[in-house]
């Protein structure tokens, strides 16, 4: 498996060199900037994984950098960086797109499980994307009835409950739904009862 592609922006130069160390001793393949507009070049040049990046810069922002993630990479996840005078800045951040915000001073090993968990579910949705693929291929192939939109959402959670072992809030996120209306949907098609709907 190849390494984990991550972009680490910040304009302080201490602050970028102990994430660089950190998660290149994670064993990702790290790069590294301290300029906002080189950031946005290097996105323009190639996909990352994490994007871990400042959200108060000179010229080009955070929140800059986020956008232009979104919309090349919607895959991608993007963490922000924050000094606690920025914080409602990052609040607003994750209601655009970013996937979690970590507050200065930095805690590396929040950083760690942040990056760790976003990676997760990048993955997650990479295979519930390639399962979607498998799904639309083996209906177009097949001449039997095609199931209801239901029925496939019926399968597609219960496949979905099954490979985060139960997990409803993993859950929730994957299907980009709230607790609450897994557990309608859990209840409407009768998964509560299921062993892997219990955890």
């Amino acid at each position: 498996m190849d390494k984990a592609k991550l972009l680490i922006v910040d304009d302080e130069e201490i602050a970028l060199k102990s994430l660089e160390k950190a998660m290149k001793k994670e064993g990702y393949n790290v790069t590294t900037t301290y300029s906002g507009p080189n950031a946005l070049k290097f996105l323009d040049a190639q996909e990352f994984d994490v994007v871990l990046t400042d959200l108060k810069m000179v010229k080009v922002d955070g929140m800059e950098i986020l956008r232009r993630c979104r919309r090349l990479y919607p895959d991608s996840e993007v963490v922000m960086i924050t000094g606690f005078a920025s914080l409602d800045g990052a609040v607003d951040a994750m209601k655009k797109g970013a996937y979690h915000y970590i507050a200065k001073p930095i805690k590396l090993d929040e950083m760690r499980q942040v990056v760790k968990e976003a990676l997760e579910k990048i993955k997650l949705k990479k295979e519930n994307t390639s399962l979607r693929e498998q799904i639309e291929g083996t209906f177009r192939n097949k001449k039997d009835r095609i199931p209801s939109l239901e029925e496939l959402e019926m399968d597609y959670i219960r496949w979905v409950l099954k490979d985060v072992g139960g997990n409803k809030t993993q859950a929730a996120q994957i299907l980009e739904i709230d607790r609450v209306s897994l557990w309608r949907k859990l209840k409407k098609y009768g998964l509560e009862t299921e062993k892997n709907a219990d955890q």
